[in-house]
């Protein structure tokens, strides 16, 4: 609508003022939109670490403390498009729990077929660091993500059933164990899942993962890995 064809009893000022006030409504729910959404990924982000991030862990410079260990498959050839190692805080408040519950990812090479590229036993074995605060937490799932290339035909599916507990204490660094995931059996955990102590070989091969961290104060926990 143009000015000079408003009604001569119409106060052109009103129109001037109702967009601004239209503009500055627009402007302000944008930049809520905005802050929401990088809120929203920065949680997602501290939730979710690839395998291989780099971390910078200074034992006596820290709040935190360390866990580290590998996941080990069968065969080279990749069953999921990728792996999440799930690391949940022990809580009787399963909201807290849910909150503070955080995943490793793994990633297969899916150039021309899924295959694993870990970083011990030719690709068949993944090693892992992840900085956590003080507290109690336990690795109790798997969760598998299948891409058929289609958004609805994508599966989530978590392997559960299973615990390897420990305790998180400020700047020390602790060896989860080797995790062994025979992906191609039944996916349950009593079954499909192992646990052994590989600290020497893990060690040696997160050092060069991870060069930013102070491995001389590494512990050998000797963790069980039990099922429920």
């Amino acid at each position: 609508m143009h000015l000079n064809n408003l009604p001569i009893n119409y106060p052109s000022n009103q129109l001037l003022t109702t967009s601004n006030t239209m503009k500055i409504k627009y402007h302000t729910v944008s930049i809520f939109v905005i802050i929401f959404l990088f809120s929203t990924y920065q949680a997602f982000s501290q939730q979710l670490k690839m395998a291989n991030d780099p971390i910078s862990f200074r034992p006596g410079l820290t709040n935190s403390g360390l866990i580290f260990g590998s996941l080990s498959f069968p065969d080279e050839k990749a069953n999921f498009n990728g792996y999440f190692l799930q690391v949940k805080l022990i809580s009787a408040d399963n909201k807290n729990a849910r909150k503070n519950l955080r995943e490793i990812k793994f990633s297969p090479k899916q150039v021309w077929k899924m295959q694993h590229r870990g970083e011990l036993d030719n690709g068949l074995t993944y090693v892992f660091a992840l900085d956590l605060p003080e507290g109690d937490y336990e690795i109790s799932g798997i969760r598998l993500f299948s891409n058929s290339g289609v958004a609805a035909l994508q599966r989530h599916d978590v392997l559960s059933g299973f615990s390897i507990p420990f305790t998180i204490i400020k700047g020390n660094i602790k060896y989860v164990g080797n995790i062994q995931f025979n992906e191609n059996t039944s996916l349950r955990a009593n079954i499909a899942l192992t646990h052994k102590n590989e600290f020497e070989k893990d060690l040696e091969a997160i050092k060069s993962s991870q060069p930013y961290i102070i491995w001389d104060s590494a512990e050998n926990a000797d963790l069980k890995m039990t099922y429920k």
